[in-house]
């Protein structure tokens, strides 16, 4: 008798516990939802298509990152998937080729979209976006850590026909066009002396210097052999450029990314990558093995 009483004891102090088991249930759960939303790379994650998808800014400038057609009207981020094939029939450019093999290699997907060189570097600071590939510059070296070291270019000068550079004084007197917000070297960079003009973008630079509305543009030799290809105007330029500096390219992460496991296995992804020397043939299919900077000397 004393047995069935306890066990019916038991029952009804069971009973009156299951409000509290299920208020606790649910504080576990709330907690790990809460836990999950700060492992998640920006405040933008709202919009991704899953917790694996990375924003990713890129410069919209050729031969980086374009449309592929000129018509193109449908300015939707481009998801690139780590399982399916990118098709170049959307974005085309470095980037997006490099976004597709570190896609890949990280077993992530990228989410890609154009930018103004200057607005990647807002959106960045300002947690709107997880990722981009820029120059690595002193004050901004928070943003790159050393392991994502991606490659090397040369940030250059280049002159117009009849004209020559042989030391950085020759640069005195001459109209200079650069990308607004870019950092090239930190002598030029900071020489109040100079006349340099900020531009949104490298065609424009070329075109108003094959128009003789500038002397000179300074930039990474990149993107300036690839335009003047394009415009056949290498004889209109002189050639050998003032080498400003060997620049190198990283990958930048905003903080949350960093911080976040995803970020590791993009920086592995990376690293793999560059010693692969897979960058560089990917370069080297817009614009020849000329921009490396053993055939700049």
């Amino acid at each position: 008798m004393q047995r069935l009483k306890r066990l019916h004891t038991f029952r009804i102090n069971f009973a009156k516990c299951i409000p509290n088991l299920i208020l606790l249930w649910v504080w576990v759960l709330v907690g790990g939802l809460l836990f999950q939303e700060q492992l998640i790379p920006t405040a933008a994650a709202a919009n991704r298509v899953s917790p694996l998808t990375i924003d990713t800014r890129i410069m919209h400038t050729e031969p980086w990152g374009f449309y592929c057609d000129p018509q193109f009207q449908n300015k939707t981020p481009l998801v690139i998937s780590a399982q399916t094939q990118y098709h170049q029939d959307i974005l085309c450019g470095i980037w997006p080729d490099i976004a597709q093999h570190l896609a890949k290699k990280a077993g992530l997907n990228l989410q890609l979209s154009l930018e103004p060189y200057a607005r990647i570097w807002q959106s960045l600071d300002a947690g709107q976006a997880d990722l981009s590939f820029l120059i690595r510059s002193a004050e901004r070296s928070h943003l790159a850590p050393s392991q994502a070291h991606m490659f090397d270019f040369a940030s250059v000068v280049i002159v117009r026909s009849g004209l020559h550079l042989t030391d950085y004084q020759d640069l005195q007197n001459l109209r200079i066009g650069v990308l607004r917000g870019i950092r090239l070297s930190p002598r030029f960079d900071h020489d109040p002396k100079l006349n340099k003009i900020q531009l949104r973008n490298y065609e424009l630079m070329v075109d108003m210097l094959l128009h003789q509305r500038l002397d000179a543009i300074a930039g990474n030799n990149v993107s300036l052999f690839y335009l003047l290809q394009k415009k056949q105007a290498l004889d209109k330029v002189n050639v050998q450029p003032l080498i400003l500096q060997k620049t190198p390219v990283y990958l930048h992460m905003a903080a949350g990314l960093y911080a976040h496991p995803y970020g590791q296995v993009l920086i592995q992804a990376n690293q793999a990558l560059r010693e692969q020397g897979v960058y560089q043939h990917l370069i080297d299919a817009y614009v020849g093995s000329q921009w490396r900077l053993e055939s700049q000397h």
